[in-house]
């Protein structure tokens, strides 16, 4: 396999000031040696914050990444006020979530996590039936 066989996909928002600085997402995608290409793309999100979704097949994963904790903010079906919010979903269900300095994440206006203070907390769908983890 080589480096050009590795799927990357690299986002970047430059911001005006004097140093000219400016923010990277970078997601890399496993696959099996020889196996189908994930599809990664950008998505679009408010406040400055950055966005890729990754497809393959009936699988997808969000994962959406603000500099730091936000307003409740809305993209593609997930509104959360965390810092990182990250969605799986297969078949269009969502089988995992986590956020990071967040109080709320909803999914297609489902609450899926909360939390009373902004935390650290992450939940996954068993047997059907939604879990949040402690």
């Amino acid at each position: 396999m080589s480096l050009s066989d590795t799927p990357a996909h690299r986002l970047i928002v430059s911001r005006s000031s004097p140093k000219c600085e400016g923010r990277f997402l970078t997601a890399l995608a496993a696959r099996s040696l020889g196996g189908e290409l994930p599809v990664i793309e950008s998505l679009s999100t408010l406040d400055g914050g950055l966005g890729v979704r990754i497809r393959k097949q009936n699988e997808e994963v969000i994962v959406l990444l603000w500099e730091a904790a936000n307003e409740p903010t809305a993209v593609e079906g997930v509104a959360t006020d965390a810092r990182i919010a990250v969605v799986r979903r297969s078949g269009g269900v969502v089988m995992g979530a986590a956020m990071l300095e967040g109080t709320q994440l909803a999914v297609d206006a489902e609450d899926l996590l909360f939390a009373d203070t902004p935390a650290m907390v992450g939940g996954v769908r068993l047997d059907g039936t939604w879990r949040m983890l402690p």
